[in-house]
């Protein structure tokens, strides 16, 4: 993904966003569906709209709409296939008796169909996206932005707590993943404190899509409960307690992560950019200092 190290970070952010959306396209376009393409495919596009967040403030309304609509629908379209894999990860996972036939043997290539509308829609929300510009310079529309997305995983959060129901988890975890690649576009490993919260992002965002996978099992499981070889309350059971831990841990990295105001949050990370960007327009001052720390020890 490009920087947004740069005087104009949200070039950055626009880079990002075109080039994965032409990934996302071009890995559709090419051999037949896999679940590994579907997994790249969908990755690709969140990060791609992750990045179509951070530059809302400097587009019109209605080009943002359009462009994040058509990469929605597009992972939409995917999102049986990838269910499916899912679904066969999370048994497994359990340790029950082996799937039978039909499910642990999901054919992904019977979506070709929807492969080929979702190839469509991302070209068409690459040509929308074409047309972009990058919008002012400075820190204040990427500032704007983070904040916005800071505050919005910030209430996803709060609304867990005073709703604990699969919706809700799913939304907040979305907003996580937004987060999580958007604090990755600013190179974090360069700052230890933002390389840390880089880390809490992922295991925050790896524990609930663990959790939002067993909640896809068990609503398929509720329904077809036959085509698992057990029965439902054999299966729900360590579903159940498996979901607890993944709840309990992610609240948890949830106090650490969302522990500052979301204006502080902001102030910190330009700082991060304001520091970041003199190092790179002037390397070998920064080389030089670095010199002379080590000589004087």
């Amino acid at each position: 993904m490009a920087s947004l190290i740069r005087r104009r970070p949200l070039k950055g952010a626009l880079k990002t966003l075109r080039r994965r959306l032409a990934s996302a396209a071009g890995a559709l376009k090419r051999g037949e569906p896999t679940a590994e393409r579907v997994h790249k495919v969908r990755r690709d596009i969140k990060k791609a709209r992750a990045a179509l967040r951070l530059l809302k403030v400097s587009l019109p309304e209605g080009s943002f709409k359009r462009v994040n609509q058509l990469a929605r629908d597009a992972a939409r379209l995917l999102g049986p296939a990838r269910d499916a894999e899912a679904i066969q990860n999370s048994w497994r996972s359990l340790k029950l008796a082996p799937l039978k036939a039909d499910v642990a043997e999901a054919d992904v290539s019977r979506d070709s169909t929807a492969f080929k509308k979702a190839a469509r829609l991302l070209r068409q929300a690459q040509k929308c996206a074409s047309k972009f510009r990058a919008g002012p310079a400075g820190w204040g529309p990427l500032g704007k932005a983070l904040n916005a997305s800071y505050r919005t995983g910030l209430r996803a959060w709060r609304q867990v707590q005073e709703e604990p129901s699969v919706a809700n988890y799913h939304q907040w975890r979305k907003r996580v993943k937004d987060q999580r690649y958007q604090l990755e576009l600013l190179d974090p490993d360069r700052d230890p404190g933002l390389a840390s919260q880089s880390k809490t992002l992922k295991q925050l965002s790896d524990r609930l899509g663990q959790d939002h996978d067993l909640s896809v099992l068990r609503d398929q499981l509720s329904q077809e409960p036959a085509r698992f070889g057990v029965g439902a309350e054999t299966a729900l059971a360590p579903i159940t307690a498996r979901q607890r831990a993944l709840r309990f841990a992610s609240q948890k990295l949830a106090g650490q992560l969302y522990a500052v105001k979301p204006r502080s949050f902001e102030r910190r990370l330009r700082q991060h950019w304001k520091k970041a960007l003199k190092n790179q327009i002037n390397p070998s001052s920064q080389t030089e200092m670095k010199r002379r720390r080590v000589s004087a020890k």
